[in-house]
């Protein structure tokens, strides 16, 4: 029998003026037990930036606005499909932090 231990992967990001991201999901894993479940972020920048919202699709889009702010943190499903719309002024610093467990069903 196999025994499963969550794994954790972090990634630092910094965007800088006209940086963006594009569409994309996180719960993609070459494990064939594991799959990445949750990504959490936060938002280590130390001044405020413009543009740069994260944006996630549910049914259409929503903005991440409170993300903005320095010090907050979002958690959402790694299969969410979701981007960094261009930043416009100033630095965007960010830590993901991608949680895994299990294969899906």
């Amino acid at each position: 029998m196999h025994q499963l231990t969550s794994q954790k992967v972090l990634n630092y990001n910094s965007y800088k003026k006209d940086s963006e991201y594009s569409w994309h999901i996180d719960a993609t894993s070459r494990s064939p037990i594991s799959d990445i479940k949750l990504t959490c972020l936060l938002n280590l920048s130390e001044e405020n930036f413009e543009g740069g919202d994260l944006v996630l699709f549910k049914g259409g889009d929503v903005y991440c606005k409170e993300f903005n702010e320095p010090g907050s943190a979002v958690v959402f499903p790694s299969f969410t499909n979701h981007k960094v719309n261009r930043v416009i002024s100033g630095n965007r610093h960010t830590l993901a932090l991608w949680m895994s467990g299990p294969k899906f069903r």
